[in-house]
């Protein structure tokens, strides 16, 4: 019976030259997300603190799906947060100068061309109005039940 052969160490440049990612890349990805790699199975560290990379973690490196904010420099993280920034800004004012014609808009069309389940919402609200004694908060076309006033 042969002998199980030890596994391949890599040294980070000999990494990259396997997997075509640029060496300076691969350290980039180690210290910016060291959680993803693991030690013992995608790296091992030797005793002088030299990082070698096994065949599964050459492996891991070839098929690693990069996303377009996990490479960014640091000022293209704070070009991203002073968009969203600006963008969230913007869409909050915005929000806030439309939210009162909506809602209004929204009423008149709920009074004029109710779908069934808003007749039965506003002739429950208008039922719940009448037993508090809201009279003054009914519209003026609403007819009251004959014999109250």
């Amino acid at each position: 019976m042969p002998a199980k052969q030890p596994d391949k160490k890599y040294t980070t440049p000999e990494a990259a030259e396997v997997t075509g990612i640029p060496e300076g890349t691969i350290r980039s990805w180690m210290s910016r997300h060291p959680g993803k790699f693991i030690e013992n199975l995608h790296f091992v560290i030797e005793p002088d603190g030299r990082k070698l990379w096994t065949s599964t973690g050459v492996e891991f490196l070839k098929t690693r799906p990069i996303s377009a904010t996990e490479d960014a420099s640091p000022e293209a993280d704070t070009l991203i947060e002073t968009l969203l920034d600006d963008a969230a800004s913007y869409y909050a004012q915005r929000f806030w100068q439309e939210l009162p014609t909506r809602v209004v808009r929204r009423i008149q069309q709920m009074r004029t061309n109710p779908t069934e389940a808003e007749k039965t919402l506003i002739e429950q609200s208008t039922q719940n109005a009448l037993s508090i004694g809201t009279f003054s908060l009914l519209p003026n076309y609403m007819r009251l039940p004959d014999g109250e006033s």
